[in-house]
């Protein structure tokens, strides 16, 4: 009988993409179910990241993509995106969002406070 339904849903794309959603909904409520003593077992760097390579590996099927996108999941976030990596982003495209890089110059300054004067002026009530 398991055989069977081995071989009717295994190759299933609407099965596999299934059981994926609820994998993802239902993750949370998984973790509920893990004793607390093991959560600083699974917060461990390793295991996210096998945890990680199971996910993928189950949505792509393919020990290849799974390992390969593991490995750029992992540069991504803890090296990219990581503020605190040698390699973050900002550091090597010089995009600072949100941060100055040039000092603030008594011009700029002036020029900002005409700016907010005159916001003043025209919305005052």
């Amino acid at each position: 009988m398991l055989d069977l339904l081995n071989i009717v849903l295994t190759p299933s794309k609407v099965f596999n993409g299934l059981a994926t959603l609820a994998l993802h909904i239902g993750g949370r409520y998984v973790s509920a179910e893990v004793p607390k003593n093991m959560e600083n077992v699974f917060n461990q760097p390793l295991f996210r990241r096998i945890f990680v390579f199971f996910v993928a590996y189950i949505a792509f099927r393919d020990l290849k993509y799974a390992v390969l996108s593991t490995l750029i999941f992992i540069l991504v976030f803890n090296y990219l995106l990581n503020e605190e990596s040698i390699i973050y982003y900002e550091k090597i495209f010089g995009i600072y969002q949100g941060k100055k890089t040039e000092k603030i110059t008594p011009e700029m300054y002036q020029q900002a406070k005409s700016v907010m004067d005159l916001y003043n002026q025209q919305n005052a009530v």
